[in-house]
């Protein structure tokens, strides 16, 4: 019973995958404490069902400190990587927010929102209004996301090695497209502007 999770045995991994999996669900869902809650409760459990986590820690500090020095390392160069997505999709973000407030005013989507005052006010009410657009994106608001990706790269970085890539891909078509698509629905709506309000 208390070798249950050996190192080795098909239990050790399955735990070690169940871990893994719903790891990679807290860390993605920014439940940061509930992931360290949840590395903790794993290695408690490995300790006492057959694999000896802390006695290892404890005869060899050199290698786990070494270990812990290169897994934060990269940890920080992915963390980089993953702010350059954050910030581009907050951009893409803010840029189709915009697109939106200009059409709902009926404005051109080329208008210039500085150095016109009340634009200026409706633009910041109208953005106000949604949390899921920033005017402008700052590292230290984000300390404990960046904090996050520093300490939980692996099962962050395997999520957004899924996620990213096609989120991105449609992103783009969508932009490539939206224009040509407008002028479809344009034309085949011609004739009734100013039918309702």
């Amino acid at each position: 019973m208390w070798e249950l999770l050996a190192v080795g045995t098909f239990w050790f991994w399955a735990f070690l995958g169940l871990a893994f999996l719903v790891l990679t669900v807290l860390v993605n869902m920014e439940s940061l404490v509930a992931a360290a809650v949840t590395i903790g409760v794993s290695m408690a459990l490995l300790q006492v069902f057959g694999a000896p986590v802390f006695s290892y820690i404890v005869a060899n500090p050199q290698a786990i400190l070494l270990w812990a020095c290169m897994y934060l390392g990269l940890g920080v160069l992915y963390s980089v990587a993953k702010w350059w997505l954050y910030v581009t999709d907050q951009r893409w973000k803010y840029d189709d927010a915009k697109a939106a407030f200009l059409e709902s005013n009926n404005l051109p989507s080329d208008t210039r929102i500085v150095g016109n005052p009340e634009l200026v006010k409706k633009w910041t009410a109208y953005v106000s209004r949604r949390a899921d657009v920033h005017p402008k994106v700052s590292a230290s608001e984000n300390k404990a996301r960046i904090c996050g990706w520093i300490c939980y790269w692996p099962w962050s970085g395997l999520w957004t090695m899924i996620n990213q890539p096609i989120k991105r891909i449609a992103t783009v078509a969508y932009r490539a497209i939206s224009k040509g698509m407008q002028r479809i629905s344009d034309h085949a709506f011609r004739g009734t502007e100013g039918e309702t309000e």
